[in-house]
């Protein structure tokens, strides 16, 4: 086997290994990639890959995640494979009289913070989503949220789709 010379060997080939990868190289630095299985086999691949902005709690937490927003929309044109994002909004149901004092006083904090949320009444809320329950009170709605597909993901580490595989696994 040759002798390889990296700069930084990277544990890990989900979202967070590829993109350490993909951003190191993007920076000139070579980097190996070792995943014990294959690409986004791991919690990567299992995720529902929702993209959640208003339940994040404000500060570093909220800045990842509108950091992270950005971060797939610039991907997006950067990488020869399509990563699925998509910026459908998302909806959190209210239940009880209760969450609704609790979400209204949340929302508010929300919009403070920079992010768009908005209280809806029970009404609202069946409009964008028809099949909720007839017991449902209200929601809050984030347009800025959305879903990707986490499995091209790994695809980050060369920038490419190249051959899906890691550079090293077992």
């Amino acid at each position: 086997m040759p002798v390889r010379s990296e700069d930084v060997i990277v544990i890990g080939g989900g979202v967070i290994g590829a993109s350490i990868c993909y951003h190191l190289a993007r920076k000139g630095v070579r980097a190996l990639l070792l995943e014990r299985g294959g690409l986004a086999a791991g919690s990567s691949g299992a995720c529902d890959g929702l993209v959640l902005l208003q339940l994040k709690k404000p500060g570093i937490h909220t800045a990842i995640a509108v950091e992270s927003v950005e971060a797939m929309k610039r991907l997006a044109g950067e990488l020869a494979v399509d990563v699925e994002f998509r910026r459908a909004g998302g909806l959190v149901v209210i239940g009880s009289a209760a969450e609704y004092e609790a979400m209204t006083r949340f929302a508010a904090g929300r919009r403070l913070d920079g992010i768009d949320v908005s209280l809806l009444d029970a009404a609202q809320a069946r409009e964008l989503e028809p099949c909720l329950s007839g017991d449902t009170l209200g929601a809050t709605t984030c347009p800025l949220e959305g879903q990707v597909n986490p499995i091209p993901y790994p695809c980050l580490r060369n920038g490419s789709s190249s051959n899906g595989r890691p550079d090293r696994s077992g």
